[in-house]
């Protein structure tokens, strides 16, 4: 995807390729493996069947209040959501540029609706009509966060088979 917008990408593809890998390998097993090293398996705070998701049961927050740190425990709480929203982004981005690739060459006696999701602005070459087509099904997600209104969603709305 991004390939395609870079300014020398027989340069910096392969070598950011090589590294993505590594530096996220690197940085999962290490950090998994330093807090399975502070927190056993068989401590009480951990999520068993039956309890509440929260993220006070996070491993990672249980070693830093374990460690008797206080202020952390918020911080890393507040580091997971940015990554969170991070993630979220990079999904925006991927389905805004794939809309737009597939629909860029259209005309309007081609496909009056969708044409439009083919082009962008001249002054910064965005695809906004593919970016803002993207977000529509963004709130969607947050329908599954609460299984109590989803499952009353569910019920009423023609979205009905995506909250399965």
């Amino acid at each position: 995807m991004t390939a395609a917008e870079a300014k020398y990408p027989k340069r910096d593809f392969p070598f950011a390729a090589k590294c993505t890998w590594l530096i996220t390998i690197g940085l999962y097993v290490s950090s998994v493996l330093f807090v399975s090293l502070c927190v056993p398996w068989t401590n009480p705070k951990l999520l068993r069947p039956g309890s509440k998701f929260t993220g006070a049961v996070s491993p990672f927050v249980i070693a830093i209040e374990e460690a008797g740190i206080a202020v952390i425990p918020g911080l890393a709480n507040a580091g997971f959501l940015f990554a969170a929203w991070t993630a979220a982004n990079t999904q925006l981005y991927v389905a805004s540029r794939t809309l737009f690739g597939m629909c860029q060459g259209m005309t309007p006696t081609s496909n009056p609706f969708l044409w439009p999701l083919g082009r962008t602005r001249k002054k910064n070459g965005a695809p906004v009509m593919a970016i803002l087509a993207s977000c529509i099904f963004a709130p969607l997600a947050y329908l599954l966060c609460a299984t109590t209104n989803a499952q009353k969603v569910s019920k009423k709305t023609w979205f009905s088979p995506l909250l399965k």
